[in-house]
């Protein structure tokens, strides 16, 4: 089965699922700056979500603690009451508290797979696909059924950073190498990126280690309560409106 698309059309397969070809109108043209944006994407749920006009990532470590879950689901409220389109990962810990806090604020929230949207690796993670399909989200990947090769999180980050017009860190450690080079391509493109950073600082928990380091060495803006979320969500905005 296919639509119309722009100039081309794009496929749906017999299980449901899109696929979006570069060419394709629906392909997002901010995918199209990285230096080898993938060919072809695959979808489930709302493809529409793509030509929303704001995107905020909310992401960072999967061993986030309570109080940073916390944060995770509350920022991503704020944002998603801003008009904001979630864009996550859909792993455990951060990930999964970007997905719910949007998801309670009635918004709109894109899960971006490091394997195909077919295959959701863990009985959370599939609840988890549900309710974002059964809410107007969408599940997006740039891998295949069949695909040879195994995708260690390069590729999905590389994806979210250049879909977001800015990006939230919840919590993460220095040594995340996947987690790290995604918030670095997301500063390389001159998106705003903010860290939470916890009252005590390093002190606080472990897992701030990595925000720690964000903001002291790399000028990452720090996000230490609402007002600092309400601000760099304010220069999201703005970055947004001058493109």
């Amino acid at each position: 089965m296919t639509f119309s698309a722009g100039n081309s059309e794009m496929k749906i397969r017999e299980d449901g699922v899109m696929i979006i070809s570069i060419d394709d109108r629906l392909y997002p043209e901010r995918l199209k700056n990285l230096e080898e944006p993938p060919r072809l994407l695959y979808a489930r749920g709302n493809a529409d979500l793509l030509e929303a006009d704001l995107f905020t990532v909310v992401t960072g470590t999967e061993n986030v603690s309570m109080k940073g879950m916390d944060v995770a689901i509350g920022l991503s409220n704020i944002l998603s009451g801003r008009g904001h389109v979630i864009v996550s990962g859909m792993g455990k810990g951060s990930d999964t508290g970007a997905h719910l806090g949007c998801l309670g604020a009635g918004g709109r929230t894109i899960a971006v797979l490091n394997y195909p949207v077919t295959q959701v690796e863990s009985s959370e993670n599939r609840a988890l696909a549900d309710r974002i399909l059964q809410n107007g989200g969408l599940l997006l990947s740039a891998w295949d059924d069949g695909d040879e090769s195994v995708d260690d999180g390069e590729t999905r980050g590389r994806i979210m950073a250049a879909l977001g017009d800015g990006m939230i860190v919840i919590e993460s450690f220095s040594s995340e190498t996947v987690l790290m080079n995604t918030i670095r391509c997301a500063i390389d493109m001159d998106k705003a990126v903010g860290a939470y950073r916890h009252p005590g600082g390093f002190d606080m928990t472990e897992t701030s280690e990595g925000n720690e380091y964000l903001i002291k060495e790399c000028g990452v803006v720090p996000v230490r309560n609402i007002k600092d979320a309400e601000k760099l969500a304010s220069a999201v905005e703005e970055k947004r409106r001058k493109k």
